[in-house]
């Protein structure tokens, strides 16, 4: 939980090297996720990245 509460403190700061980790956690997980519900591979995988780029914009705060 350690690294994951670093994860998170690196994203409320807009950390680039913490981007890239819950990239490497998530983006996977994520895209399943998506196209288990909607069935169209690439279309998940634009949806991910779309929400992660509008994490990113905005000033959401994650609570670790």
């Amino acid at each position: 939980m350690v690294e994951l509460d670093h994860i998170i403190t690196g994203i409320n700061e807009k950390d680039a090297r913490s981007w890239g980790k819950l990239y490497a956690l998530c983006y996977c997980v994520l895209c399943a996720y998506v196209e288990s519900i909607i069935y169209d591979t690439e279309a998940s995988k634009d949806i991910v990245q779309e929400l992660l780029i509008n994490i990113w914009r905005s000033d959401v705060k994650f609570r670790c």
